[in-house]
């Protein structure tokens, strides 16, 4: 059984970034997320956007809910290993914290 450890200041972080409309050809934009459980980092990954995107904040706004979308899949598998942590927390990495 693997365990992480008994510590009470385990969370996740999740910090993400678009480039809007990156691609010159569809005109789509790139999603990228970095995802750390305390001070490890558990996943990295940069994506094309499915929508096309009107505007940097959509874009962003996607990136978003990428991320967080993700993170929730992270925390549902760390609770089927009865390992608990106190939250997650998501960052944008041009607005801070949200």
């Amino acid at each position: 059984l693997f365990t992480y450890g008994a510590r009470r200041d385990l969370h996740i972080n999740v910090w993400s970034d678009s480039d809007w409309a990156g691609c010159k050809t569809t005109r789509r934009s790139t999603s990228g997320l970095v995802m750390c459980l305390g001070n490890s980092v558990v996943k990295l990954q940069a994506s094309t956007q499915r929508a096309r995107a009107l505007s940097s904040m959509e874009a962003e706004f996607y990136a978003m809910v990428d991320g967080i979308t993700r993170a929730k899949s992270i925390l549902a598998m760390l609770m089927d290993f009865q390992t608990f942590v106190d939250g997650c927390r998501h960052y944008n990495l041009k607005k801070g914290l949200i």
